[in-house]
């Protein structure tokens, strides 16, 4: 378990209903001295 997480998400609005985004994230745990990082790459489709 991280004690914070952090996930920005950028996104561009292609047409209308569709959406690109990405979202870098990095996760920090102080106890254990650990970073993770994340990279997502998504569309999203509404209708």
């Amino acid at each position: 378990m991280f004690d914070f997480w952090f996930g920005p998400e950028f996104g561009k609005i292609i047409k209308d209903g569709q959406i690109l985004y990405i979202k870098p994230c990095v996760g920090f745990d102080r106890e254990k001295d650990d970073r993770k990082f994340t990279f997502e790459i998504g569309y999203r489709y509404f209708f």
